[in-house]
């Protein structure tokens, strides 16, 4: 639902004069693109989660490891 009184009059003149512009097939090329990008954002969304569950696992296997590495997922921790 539209609340801006510009993009509701646009609506009705598209609306009214049935001014309706068809879309250009979509370039597979570009398909992939968009693809590539969401699943990006979705894996970036989802490193904080991966790294709070190993956080909590070094915690229970090896008590303490999070007081000598302030950092588990540092390059320093992860060559240890």
């Amino acid at each position: 639902m539209k609340n801006d009184k510009k993009d509701a009059l646009s609506i009705v003149t598209i609306g009214i004069f049935q001014n309706i512009k068809l879309s250009q097939r979509l370039d597979f090329d570009i398909f992939l693109l968009k693809n590539l990008v969401r699943e990006y954002y979705k894996l970036t969304d989802t490193c904080p989660i991966f790294k709070k569950k190993l956080s909590a696992d070094l915690r229970v296997i090896f008590p303490g490891y999070n007081t000598i590495f302030s950092n588990s997922t540092s390059k320093s921790s992860i060559e240890f």
